[in-house]
């Protein structure tokens, strides 16, 4: 029989700054494409609950999933007229494809180009930032 050595990572969640309230988003597929969903938690500067979100997405890919979720993570946001919202996620490559000014995959274009338009609104000196777990 062979023994499969578990380890263990610890994963801590760090508060925004003071004033600053934080999203953390996620999106995932069965199969990609597979069925799909995306949620997420603001929270504020003390690490306290302040509003949930969770969707069915239908047939989608694993990226566009983490996509539709930080898109209606800042959404959510605005709505609560949050300004100063730091966005973490868990997808390195969620992250470049949101700095990158490439909007040329059709399948990301609409909801890349909502992120930006929403994330600017929200304030122009918010964050985003990116831990892999």
């Amino acid at each position: 029989s062979s023994s499969t050595k578990k380890s263990h990572i610890m994963i801590r969640w760090f508060p925004p700054i003071l004033n600053w309230f934080k999203l953390n988003s996620d999106g995932f597929a069965l199969g990609n494409p597979g069925l799909a969903g995306a949620g997420g938690i603001i929270r504020d500067s003390s690490g306290f609950w302040v509003k949930g979100y969770s969707q069915n997405l239908g047939l989608a890919t694993n990226m566009l999933a983490e996509l539709w979720g930080i898109r209606d993570g800042i959404e959510l946001g605005l709505s609560l007229s949050i300004s100063l919202l730091g966005i973490e996620v868990d997808c390195a490559d969620i992250l470049s494809l949101l700095n990158s000014n490439d909007d040329s995959d059709p399948y990301f274009h609409n909801v890349i180009m909502d992120c930006g338009f929403l994330h600017a609104l929200a304030a122009p000196a918010s964050q985003a930032q990116v831990c892999v777990e």
